[in-house]
């Protein structure tokens, strides 16, 4: 790859409009390196990360509360920290298993 388009790849899909114009056919949806942007542009990936983003500002925020509580293992805020925890993993796990199965190439061009 040229230079130019090792910079590109730096970037963010939505800053493709930044790019110089003759770069910017790199990154669109038909271009060469649309792979490495695949992620970005779905919609189930973008969901999953919005609620994955959403429990990860829960849990600190229950831990805020459980700290200013000095709460201790077994109280109410503990639990409530602890109920949080258990609904990311299962989150987490769906989202890796979308990444590989629904983005294959993006995977394997990341692993060359």
């Amino acid at each position: 790859l040229p230079p130019a388009a090792c910079a590109a790849l730096l970037l963010p899909a939505a800053a493709a409009r930044l790019l110089p114009a003759p770069l910017r056919p790199l990154v669109s949806v038909t271009g060469p390196l649309a792979a490495m942007f695949e992620a970005e542009r779905c919609v189930e990936c973008h969901e999953m990360r919005k609620r994955l983003g959403a429990l990860q500002a829960l849990l600190e925020q229950l831990r805020s509360v459980a700290k200013a509580a000095n709460a201790v293992a077994g109280s109410a805020e503990m639990q409530n920290v602890d109920a949080c925890r258990k609904q990311m993993g299962p989150a987490q796990r769906a989202y890796s298993e979308h990444r590989t199965s629904a983005h294959v190439e993006l995977s394997a061009v990341q692993m060359a």
